[in-house]
């Protein structure tokens, strides 16, 4: 009785064993679950969002001509210049008086003043000549100076020169070279007025 009730207890244990790589499933196969469309569960990473699209890079200002390509006959400009370790001021005047295809020939004037404003000498008479083909303003961030009482936008540079970096601001609206100011360790000029020709 005893060994046939373990060869029972066996039969039973083994009975649910076998390969089931091997085993038809039971019933009609179930479809896959549709995907969901609402929040994910816990357990489900959501997935990660679309990466932004890049901006478009900022347009690069058009280059500005050589303020010398605009200056006519007549055209004018004076600047103060200042040496450090002097008090003087001397007042430098360009004045257009050609303009043609090779270039711009101008009179230069020189009055040299006094802390007080007294003239000390002036020079006159010399007669310079630029050719043409300058290149164009060089590129720089923008700042408003005033000029006799005028807002110019400039704009800023620096060169590298013998004596230490120059801080040079010009604007197109300025006759010859545009310059408005430039300032060295040794010498600053300053854009006190200008104007244009007939």
């Amino acid at each position: 009785m005893r060994r046939t009730l373990l060869a029972c207890c066996l039969l039973a244990a083994t009975t649910g064993c076998g390969d089931d790589g091997k085993t038809a499933p039971r019933g009609a196969p179930s479809a896959p679950p549709a995907p969901s469309h609402g929040p994910a569960s816990a357990g489900t990473p959501a997935p990660a969002p679309a990466p932004a699209p890049l901006p478009d890079p900022a347009p690069r200002a058009p280059d500005t001509p050589s303020p010398w390509t605009t200056t006519r006959v007549g055209d004018w400009a004076t600047w103060d210049v200042r040496v450090a370790g002097t008090d003087v001021v001397t007042k430098l005047t360009w004045r257009a008086t050609k303009v043609d295809v090779a270039g711009v020939r101008f009179g230069v004037e020189a009055r040299t003043l006094d802390v007080h404003g007294v003239t000390l000498s002036t020079v006159t008479g010399a007669d310079e000549f630029h050719a043409a083909g300058d290149p164009p303003l060089p590129d720089g961030p923008s700042e408003v100076l005033e000029v006799a009482g005028a807002s110019i936008d400039a704009r800023r540079s620096v060169r590298t020169g013998a004596g230490g970096d120059v801080t040079v601001w010009s604007a197109s609206t300025v006759p010859f070279s545009g310059l408005v100011r430039s300032k060295s360790p040794a010498v600053e000029q300053v854009l006190v007025g200008f104007g244009r020709g007939p």
